[in-house]
This record gives structure tokens, C-alpha cells and sequence, in this order.
């Protein structure tokens, strides 16, 4: 039989409202039958009926090259009916039927054909003995395929049995039976084919280890992709070849490659696709160390999951997103995601998945403590992922599974399982994966007091770290990742001391700071191609940084509890010094022994400082005439003074109470004894001590060594917390406060510094004597929340006549202006408001005037201003011509804090060329501040003073006019001197 029919109105209908056409067939012996039917109308459907015994004898089976089919090895003698069938209601159209008794090749065929959807239904199933049975159905049809000689599914059906072969972990019979159809593929001419087994031959390089092999294969089928204008598989090998560069360590390519995936998969409408690459660049943003990002994207990735019904992808997206809230310590929720993650992945069938989820779990289980569960946990994991062959997956188990023999005290079974990861890890080429292992080696030596074998073991780390090519990403990435792995920095400092080597710690400490920033002015002014590969600096260049400076360098390094310790305190401290003449000496101090928390006692003093004094204690206010009548609000550590005492005498601490007796034991660093049984009565008021806490910490240790000089300079190079000290505001126990003793400037590291002389030398070749001053002052109005500054303006009007220039006062002071003004300015000065943002520090803005009719949405969206991020990109590739830039503004020394510094306005400027930078700390005084910066400008411009030299002398006469520190010790100059 073989008709062309039409399904129309009036055929039988259906009880949904579909259409059936019936046919009666005769057959006359037992033989085997096939039906087909097909259309390009509406999706067809078969079934055979036997109308003499009211039974149902075969239904819909589908055959390549037909939309519906029935084979039937035999059929018995009689009368049936076909059903072609359109059960959509509205779906009508013409089609062909064909029924026919094959003939012996088209038997063998059929019988391939039925084997073969057998196979695929199996494999679909994804369980391991549903794989087994598949791949025994494939290699039948196989032998049959073979008996038609050039019959097109072999190649087909050889790919399949290769994928099977990946699924069970076999992946080197995976990889014979790809180039098996490879060939044949090649044979027929076949590219769509050749395409498919390339992408997958590259897979099987990938999971070997053969990253570059892998790339190879992956471009074959790339080029095949595009010559078949097969964009859905093209999208596919697009995002494996990102997943290639980004295990290759080269995250911007990878970028690149996942955004080509989701404009094909837009084009393509292929909203699944689009769920699984945003996973992709969730991942990205995960390593990178942007979590929030990293959030983002895995959140719009399972709302499209979870819209299309792909519950592998969910699972796969809930265990992603289990994953981050675990980097951010959120371990609770963590495993909420990761258990239900879990379930779909059993549901699935999803073996390598349910590996994966069982290894986070027990991570998760071991950030809580309980490392008997954390093992349970990667022992079934790491059975599941050795039976799949998932090498990357069984390297970081091992690794978790050391730790947890580490934190259990069995070092030899943590070392074991370390180096069987790292063998892995070196086998596949997981470059992370290898630093996080040589890191964790590094370790366990470091505790084992084996400095040597662990400097070794930590540089190796820090290589690998470094081979991941961040080239090319945005400022704020390569930031973000240069944050994962400052621990790495740390612990080589604490084995370098170890062995009594602070040369080689101090270059350490140098390649751990300011680094991207470091790079970028590499980049940007001195021609380098591959910033990335910038060697660690060596002694001898640092020194000719103090040399050529003529300063003392004071570098602090803040060394943190090591892992598996309690807290994220840091617990010692470093202290580098370099003189000018070149000589380096280095001072540790234990804060775990003084139970000192730095970070919160640099918050203490800065949130004391920066209160005008008219809102602060009544010490601070100077009235200390009224006794403390209780000590209910003293605690032991507690700072009093005692009545009659003047405010510059040195503080008494609390070191005991007792309540009963109402009285409290004293403590002076000046007295070998505590003064005891104090009575509550003499007791003026709690005072604030956090300045000299901080100089007894800070400077002290160093004191001997820092110039006798107030003249000669000293550069301090924070750290962390340390870069919201007001270093010319601490206080020694008699009294006097740094600036007193020495003129002090900062810079994020010595390796900047070098820089911004570059840049100071730069600026000189070109002259400037075209160039003039740009000055602004009080851009009023403001928008509706910021109040006008009329010290500002008559700030900027003085230092305008210093300057020979007229300033942009109120409404002339636009965005476009300064905008257009500021590369042709040899000095720039900005009298104003300014915010700070410690989340996203390129937030941090400089406020000009409102332009008119524009909205006002907040203070960080605020038309009429100048971003950090303005600034930075701006000023790329036109760098800036100013060898001053003042932000007399309130914050703008802040930002976000980071291992490359303060993210923020200051550091935009840098990179932007200026070799000199005046920021603020805090919000500092409206009239205090238009007194500091007039003088400083008449220091420096007419008694021709260095710009240090000039801030030091500017800040002692507002001190003689302002006699407390928040008024005249809230700038600081970080960069050039000269």
C-alpha cells in the first residue's frame, strides 16, 4: 500500500478533536510488516488494529526518515485497519502511507533501525545498567548495519557507543569509537556528522587533560559549525571552547566566547541554552571572586530552568548557587541548596552531578566542624566520581578529604591524599586546582616547622596563580581575583621570617599589594605587552626607590590567622623599614598576645576623630568636672582619666573592678606597678586612646629607626584596615603627635611609588608651560541634599589668586567643563562635596553642579559628577598632565578596601598619570579645611616647598588655630613629594 491521503473535516474525529484517516490491509501469511507515515503538514501517528478481536496489535514507533512507523517482525494472517492519526486538535493536511512486507535488506535495516531507538531510549534513562543495555542494543544494530555496507548510521551508531563509553568513565574506548566514526563521517562526506564526533573528541581531550588538544579539536568542528550554518551546534562548540580558555587561565577569552553563545542562542530562541550559559558565566565570576555577580547569573539561569522543565540544569544551577553561599560563609543555607540539588540529580540520573553535590555537602559539613559527616560525604563522592571517570571531581575530593585528615591531626593521611590530588590535578592541567593543592602542602610543611619545603611548595602556588591570563578583563575583575588568594602572600611572608629572611619576605610582601595597579601603569605608560608576566621586584629595586626618594619606606603587612584557626583576626604584624641609604630592617608584633583586634581599633579611632568636637564625650569636650557615680558602664581594658589630670597626660587602663568595693586597679606604661583600689569617685570620665594605641603599635617598634629629622620624609605603605589610619594624628605617650616628628605621605606600595616618579619625570620632559590650574569651588547648587560649601568657594578664589588662574565657582563648574578642562590642567583642585562608596569603590564620586532638569536618584546616582569610574576610563588613553591633584572634599581618601588598596578616586587618578594625590579621611570642616589648604598652596607655591613639606607645615598652623585633630589631620598626600 501506498497512498497520498489528506486529513480534513469530515474524517472521523476524534474525543480531544483530532482526525483519524482508516485503511484496511489483508495480509496472506506470517511475514514481517513495516508502516510509515508521513507529512509536512502536522505530526503524524500510526496504529494497527485488529477489528475482529477489538485489540490494539501496534502503535506509533519512530524511524529515521519517517514522522510515524510501525515494523513488526511477523504478523499473522488477517484483516487490519491503519490509523493515520493527528491527535492535536486544528492539525490537518496532506501525507503519504506507505505499507509494505520488506524485502531482506530493508528487513535488516528495520531491525537496525528498531535497535538502534531502543539504544537511544536506554541511554536517556542515564542509569548505569539502562547504559549497559544501551550500548549492547547499539553495537547489535551495529553488526546489522554493517551486512548493508555504507549505510549512514554506522558512523552514527559508533559515535553513540563512544558516548556511552564517556558516560561509564572508559573515556580512552570513548575516544576509539569517535575516531572510528570520525573516519567514516569524513568517508561520506558527512559534516554535520564530522562536526558532532569532533566537539566530542574534544570533550575526551578535556577530560584527559589535554586542554590545547582539546581547543584543536574544538576549532575543527568550529570552522565545520560554520560551513554547515548549524547554528545550534555551533553554539555548543562556542561554549566548550570557552570552557576551554577558561580552564586554560584565560577568563576574558572565555568571556568573549560565552557572549557569541548567547547571541546565537537569542537568534535561535533557544531559551535553554541561554539557562545553561549564564551558568557558565556564573562559574567565571565565582573564580574571580565576584560572588554577588557570580549570584546574578544563576538566579536568571534558574528561572529559565526551571520555565522549560530542565531539571538536570536545575540541579546543576541549585548546587552552583549552594556553592557560593558557601564562599560566603553562609554554610546553613549552602547545604539547603545543595540538598535539593541532590534530589534531582538522583531523580535525573545524573551521576557525575550527585558526585559533585555529595563532594560540596561534605565541604559544607566540614565548614560546621563535623568532619566525620565532611568524610562520609567524599567517600561516596569519590567513589561515584572514579566510576565516571570525572578526574577534575576525584582531585578536588582527594584535596578535601586531606584537609579534613589535616584538621583531624593525621598529618601523613592529609599528605597522601594532598599529593595524590596534585597529581591529578598537574595530569589534567587544572592550574587552580594544582595552586589550591601546593598552597595546601605548603601548609601542612609550614606547620611542621619545614619553612624551606613549604617557601617551595607556596612560590609553586603562586605561580600557578599567576598563569591565569586576566589580561584583558575589566579593573575590577582582575581585582576581585587578585583578592582570592592574598592568603598565598601571607603565609610565604610567615615562612620567610620563619627562616629569618625578611629580604626575600619584603619582595614578597611587595608582589602582594597594589599589584593590578602595579601592571596597569605597566601597561598603560611603559610599553609592556604582557603585564601579567612582571617578575617580582627584588631588593636592590626597592631600595633605589628609598635611595632616589630620599625617605624612609615603611611597608606593613598584616599576616592572618592561618586556616583551621579561630576567627579571620589578624594576629601579627610586619613591619618593613628601608632608609634612605638603603637599609632594611624588619619588626614583628604578636597582636595575638596583646589581644589586640587592629582593624576594629583603627575603626575606633577614626569614628573618634572624625566627630566634630562639639559631638563628642564630655572629655572631648574638655569638662572632665564631673565624677563617675557608677561602673556600669566600665569594663576591664577600659582607658579613664582621673580627676585633675590635664587632657595631654597619659591615660589610665582599667585592669581590674571590684564591684563590691566599688573601686578599680590602674595601669600606666609609664608605672612598674598598678596604682590599686581606686576609688570610682576619682575617676573624670572614660577617654578614647585608640591614637596612641594605634602609635604604640605602629610607630613605636619602628621609632628607633624613623629619622630624627622632622624634615627628612617618611612614606608609609598600608595595609587593609591600615589604610584608614590618620597617621599624622598619632599620639605618643607624651603628647606629640606625628606630624610633629616627621613629614609623612603614603602610597598603596614602593612599586607605585616607582611609578608615580615616572610619572613626576614624565611630566617634566613635557614642560608646563602651556599648561594652568584648574580650580573648583562649591558648585552650588548641588542636588537637593547636598547643602553649598561657601567656605569651598572662598577657598577656591584664594587658591585661584595663589595660582594666577580664575576658579569654577557654583553653576560654571559642569561635568563637560571639568570634563574638558582637566587633561590640559598642570594642577587640579576640587573644593566640594564627595561620597564614598566601601562596596564598589569606582562608585565614589566628586560632586559638581546639578544640571538643570536632570532627576535626582540618590547620592550615588546624582547627575553633576565625576565617578572613580569616570575618572579611570577617561583618562586610559589620554592620561592626565597634572602633577597635583587636592580633593578637598569630604571621603576621598576612601573607598573600597581591597588587596590592591583603596578602590576609589584616588587610585583612578593614579592610573590616570597623577604623580600626586591630596585626599581626605574623613568628613572634614568646612572653615578648618579652606585654612589648611590656602596655607598649604602659599607653602608650596611661594616658599617653594615640596608638597610634603607643605602639607606637614600647613596642617602645624591650622593645628596652632584648630588645636584638635579633626580639624587639621585629615589630609593625607599619597604619591610624590616632589
Amino acid at each position: 500500500m501506498d497512498v497520498q491521503g489528506t486529513l480534513e473535516e469530515g474524517d472521523i474525529k476524534l474525543d480531544n478533536g483530532g482526525l483519524l484517516d482508516a485503511y484496511d490491509i489483508e495480509i496472506m501469511s506470517n511475514s514481517p510488516v513495516f508502516i510509515s507515515a508521513e507529512s509536512n503538514d502536522f505530526n503524524t501517528s500510526l496504529l494497527l488494529f485488529d477489528p475482529e478481536k477489538n485489540t490494539k496489535v501496534a502503535e506509533n514507533d519512530n524511524f529515521n526518515g519517517s514522522n510515524a512507523g510501525i515494523f513488526l517482525e511477523e504478523l499473522k494472517p488477517g484483516k487490519y485497519q491503519i490509523g493515520v492519526i493527528s491527535y492535536k486538535p486544528g492539525e490537518k493536511g496532506e501525507y503519504r502511507l506507505l505499507a509494505k512486507i520488506p524485502t531482506s535488506s530493508e528487513l535488516v535495516s528495520l531491525q537496525a533501525d528498531l535497535l538502534f531507538n531502543q539504544a537511544m531510549s536506554l541511554r536517556q534513562e542515564g542509569s548505569v545498567e539502562s547504559l549497559l543495555k544501551a550500548r549492547e542494543y547499539y553495537e547489535s544494530s551495529l553488526v546489522l548495519y554493517r551486512e548493508l555496507s555504507s549505510h549512514p548510521n554506522i558512523s552514527i551508531v559508533l559515535n553513540n557507543i563512544g558516548l556511552i563509553y564517556s558516560d561509564l568513565g572508559d573515556k580512552q574506548k570513548a575516544l576509539n569509537y569517535y575516531e572510528q566514526a570520525l573516519i567514516i563521517h569524513k568517508q561520506l562526506e558527512n559534516l554535520r556528522g564530522e562536526g558532532i564526533t569532533l566537539n566530542n573528541i574534544a570533550v575526551i581531550h578535556d577530560e584527559l587533560g589535554d586542554k590545547q588538544e582539546a581547543l584543536n579539536y574544538y576549532n575543527q568542528a568550529l570552522v565545520i559549525n560554520k560551513k554547515t550554518k548549524d547554528l545550534s551546534q555551533e553554539s555548543v562548540t562556542l561554549s566548550n571552547i570557552g570552557l576551554m580558555y577558561f580552564d586554560l587561565g584565560d577568563i576574558q577569552k572565555a568571556l568573549d566566547y560565552y557572549d557569541q553563545v548567547i547571541i546565537i542562542r537569542k537568534q535561535l530562541g533557544d531559551i535553554a541554552g541561554q539557562g545553561r550559559t549564564l551558568n557558565n558565566i556564573a562559574v567565571i565570576y565565582d573564580r574571580l571572586g565576584d560572588r554577588q555577580n557570580a549570584l546574578d547569573y544563576l538566579n536568571k539561569a534558574l528561572v529559565i530552568h526551571k520555565q522549560v522543565g530542565d531539571l538536570a540544569r536545575e540541579g546543576a544551577t541549585l548546587n552552583n548557587i549552594g556553592g557560593i553561599y558557601q564562599s560566603l560563609k553562609l554554610d546553613k543555607k549552602a547545604l539547603d541548596y545543595y540538598s535539593q540539588a541532590l534530589v534531582i540529580r538522583k531523580q535525573v540520573g545524573d551521576l557525575a552531578g550527585e558526585g559533585t553535590t555529595l563532594n560540596n555537602i561534605g565541604l559544607t559539613y566540614f565548614n560546621l566542624g563535623d568532619e566525620q559527616k565532611a568524610l562520609d560525604y567524599y567517600s561516596q563522592a569519590l567513589v561515584i566520581r572514579k566510576q565516571v571517570g570525572d578526574l577534575a571531581g576525584e582531585g578536588t575530593t582527594l584535596n578535601n578529604i586531606g584537609l579534613t585528615y589535616f584538621n583531624l591531626g593525621d598529618e601523613e593521611k592529609a599528605l597522601e591524599y594532598f599529593n595524590q590530588a596534585l597529581t591529578i590535578r598537574k595530569q589534567i592541567g587544572d592550574l587552580a586546582g594544582q595552586a589550591l593543592s601546593l598552597f595546601n602542602l605548603g601548609y601542612l610543611e609550614f606547620e611542621n616547622r619545614n619553612y624551606k619545603i613549604a617557601t617551595q611548595y607556596l612560590n609553586e602556588s603562586l605561580e600557578k596563580r599567576q598563569q591565569v591570563n586576566t589580561q584583558g578583563l575589566d579593573d575590577e575583575l582582575q581585582v576581585s581575583y587578585f583578592n582570592t588568594y592574598n592568603n598565598d602572600y601571607q603565609l610565604l611572608q610567615k615562612a620567610l621570617v620563619a627562616q629569618n629572611q625578611p629580604t626575600e619576605a619584603i619582595t614578597v610582601a611587595e608582589r602582594g599589594r597594589a599589584r593590578i595597579l602595579v601592571e596597569l601603569l605597566n601597561q598603560r605608560f611603559s610599553n609592556i605587552e604582557n603585564p601579567s608576566s612582571l617578575r617580582q621586584p627584588t631588593l636592590s629595586e626597592l631600595q633605589a626607590v628609598a635611595q632616589n626618594s630620599n625617605s624612609s619606606l615603611v611597608t606593613y603587612s598584616l599576616i592572618k590567622n592561618l586556616p583551621g584557626t579561630s576567627g579571620e583576626k589578624e594576629n601579627e604584624l610586619y613591619i618593613y623599614v628601608i632608609s634612605p641609604d638603603g637599609k632594611l630592617e624588619f619588626r614583628s608584633i604578636n597582636l595575638s598576645d596583646k589581644d589586640i583586634n587592629l582593624p576594629k581599633l583603627v575603626a575606633t579611632a577614626r569614628q573618634t576623630i572624625a566627630q566634630a568636637p562639639p559631638d563628642r564625650t564630655q572629655e572631648r569636650r574638655g569638662n572632665n568636672s564631673g565624677a563617675i557615680n557608677s561602673l556600669e558602664n566600665l569594663a576591664v581594658g577600659d582607658y579613664v582619666k582621673l580627676q585633675g589630670e590635664f587632657p595631654s597626660d597619659e591615660p589610665w587602663q582599667i585592669v581590674a573592678i571590684d564591684r563590691d568595693k566599688q573601686t578599680v586597679d590602674l595601669d600606666q606604661t609609664r608605672r612598674e606597678e598598678p596604682l590599686e583600689n581606686v576609688s570610682i569617685s576619682r575617676i573624670a570620665s572614660k577617654t578614647d586612646t585608640s591614637l596612641q594605641q594605634l602609635h604604640q603599635i605602629l610607630i613605636e617598634p619602628i621609632a628607633d629607626l624613623l629619622p630624627q629629622d622632622p624634615a627628612e620624609r617618611v612614606i608609609f605603605m598600608p595595609q587593609g584596615a591600615l589604610f584608614g589610619v590618620p597617621f599624622a594624628a598619632l599620639q605618643d605617650a607624651q603628647g606629640q603627635y606625628l606630624i610633629e616628628k616627621h613629614t609623612i605621605l603614603t602610597s598603596p606600595s614602593i612599586q607605585v611609588l616607582a611609578q608615580t616618579a615616572a610619572q613626576n619625570q614624565r611630566l617634566a620632559k613635557q614642560g608646563q608651560s602651556k599648561s594652568k590650574a584648574l580650580v573648583v569651588g562649591n558648585p552650588y547648587p548641588y542636588p537637593d541634599n547636598l547643602k553649598s560649601l561657601e567656605n569651598a568657594g572662598a577657598e577656591a578664589e584664594q587658591i585661584a589668586s595663589l595660582l594666577g588662574v580664575q576658579p569654577l565657582l557654583g553653576k560654571k563648574a559642569t561635568e563637560a567643563e571639568v570634563l574638558a578642562q582637566m587633561p590640559q590642567a598642570d594642577i587640579i583642585h576640587f573644593a566640594t562635596h564627595a561620597s564614598f562608596n566601601d562596596q564598589r569603590g569606582l562608585s565614589s564620586a566628586i560632586y559638581l553642579t546639578a544640571e538643570p532638569g536632570a532627576p535626582d536618584d540618590g547620592l550615588f546616582q546624582t547627575p553633576g559628577r565625576i565617578t572613580a569610574e569616570d575618572i579611570f576610563n577617561q583618562f586610559e588613553d589620554n592620561p592626565l598632565n597634572a602633577r597635583l591633584v587636592v580633593l578637598s572634599a569630604c571621603d576621598t581618601g576612601q573607598g573600597e578596601i581591597t588587596g590592591d588598596g583603596v578602590i576609589g578616586l584616588s587610585r583612578s587618578l593614579i592610573a590616570g598619570g597623577v604623580p600626586s594625590v591630596l585626599v581626605s579621611l574623613w568628613s572634614v570642616d568646612d572653615a578648618s579645611t579652606k585654612t589648611l589648604m590656602t596655607e598649604f598652596y602659599r607653602q608650596w607655591q611661594q616658599q617653594g616647598v615640596d608638597k610634603a613639606t607643605a602639607l606637614r607645615n600647613a596642617m602645624l598652623e591650622t593645628k596652632a588655630a584648630y588645636p584638635d585633630p579633626y580639624y587639621w589631620s585629615g589630609f593625607t598626600l599619597i604619591g610624590e613629594a616632589d
